[in-house]
């Protein structure tokens, strides 16, 4: 994984439910990263004009600025940084959508340590800290 040489990588996680928040935030730690957790996509915006991140994780479907939103306003500011779209919308259209907005790759809620480790174990190998 990437982050500075002695560093832990560090991870954003945008997620609205406390709960779901922290069981994230475990299971990324559980992965190597340090984590830095928010309630919204205008805090996340906010955390990432900051600081730089190794990876970020945005519920879609969140309060004020929507995932969507966020991602979308990430990229158009050259944000390059891998982003996990989390939703509970398991539909069809809902791959696609995440992707459009900005994202790197998809998880349904719920979801399994295994398909969050495959994922950040592909999008992290090699990208650079900050995008």
């Amino acid at each position: 994984m990437v982050g500075k040489v002695g560093q832990k990588p560090k991870a954003l996680v945008a997620e609205d439910q406390t709960p779901n928040q922290k069981l994230i935030c475990i299971h990324l730690e559980k992965l190597g990263f340090d984590v830095q957790a928010v309630s919204n996509g205008q805090e996340a915006l906010d955390a990432v004009s900051r600081e730089p991140f190794d990876l970020i994780v945005l519920d879609m479907q969140m309060p004020q600025v929507s995932g969507y939103e966020a991602a979308t306003q990430m990229r158009q500011q050259g944000i390059e940084t891998p982003i996990v779209a989390l939703t509970a919308h398991a539909m069809s259209g809902d791959r696609k959508k995440c992707l459009e907005a900005g994202c790197s790759d998809y998880l349904a809620k719920p979801f399994r340590q295994e398909e969050l480790r495959d994922i950040v174990d592909r999008l992290c190998s090699a990208s650079p800290a900050g995008g």
